[in-house]
């Protein structure tokens, strides 16, 4: 079983999960290890992976051809998210940095709504995000376009320990700017591309820093191909 996502567990539930373990869990971060460990489960740590041929770093005047097909303005700096149009995500994050001269912030959000989503959508349209909407087959395109990306959301309660939007990113060698938030602190700490925060305001000085000193991030998403990812997996044995 993999457990992308934590979950936090009433005592009946850890009661009960003693007698409802799988032979093998494979969880993202040392702190869930050690602590799905302590209730008696067979863990290992593993997250997901990225396709790298689908998602890549941009060729030369690919990005400019990709933001006159989608409309977005070609002199200015995009910043982009991928992700559900939802409370938890904490997108209001992203309204500063639309307001500043020379960014383009770009939201794309799938068909996934609740009750505050009608909420939301409106304010980020009236705040000047760019917002489209729902299911994209050619999603890497959008990653391709723009240049920096923004991972607002502060809590593995709305978000799996690793985003696949993140790996996504780095696979499209963008510099990542995001909450200090599940496996990200872990993997990605002391990576260089990537800056780690822990309040919405330094999220987008954070911004700011990586689009005036942008770095490549496509070195970080190799070790998390799907055929690394595989290898990982074989390579666990019970502990």
């Amino acid at each position: 079983m993999v457990a992308l996502q934590p979950r936090r567990m009433r005592w009946p539930s850890k009661l009960a999960s003693r007698f409802l373990w799988p032979d093998l869990l494979l969880v993202s971060t040392t702190d869930e290890l050690h602590k799905t460990r302590g209730l008696g489960a067979k863990v290992d740590r593993m997250v997901t992976g990225v396709d790298l041929d689908r998602f890549r770093p941009a060729q030369p005047g690919e990005k400019t051809a990709l933001r006159e097909k989608w409309g977005i303005p070609v002199e200015t700096s995009v910043v982009l998210h991928v992700g559900h149009l939802t409370e938890g995500r904490n997108l209001e994050a992203v309204l500063p940095l639309a307001e500043r001269a020379g960014i383009t912030a770009v939201v794309v959000t799938s068909g996934q709504r609740e009750r505050a989503s009608d909420r939301i959508e409106q304010q980020l349209r009236a705040g000047g995000v760019r917002l489209i909407q729902g299911f994209l087959p050619d999603i890497a395109e959008i990653y391709r376009l723009a240049d920096c990306y923004i991972f607002p959301t502060a809590s593995t309660d709305y978000a799996i320990a690793m985003p696949l939007s993140i790996l996504e990113a780095m696979a499209s060698d963008l510099p990542i700017a995001a909450m200090r938030v599940g496996a990200l602190p872990e993997r990605f700490g002391n990576a260089d591309g990537v800056l780690l925060v822990d309040s919405p305001a330094e999220l987008v000085d954070a911004v700011a820093r990586l689009l005036c000193e942008p770095q490549s991030t496509r070195r970080l998403s190799e070790s998390y191909s799907w055929a690394a990812v595989a290898e990982q997996v074989a390579g666990v044995r019970d502990p």
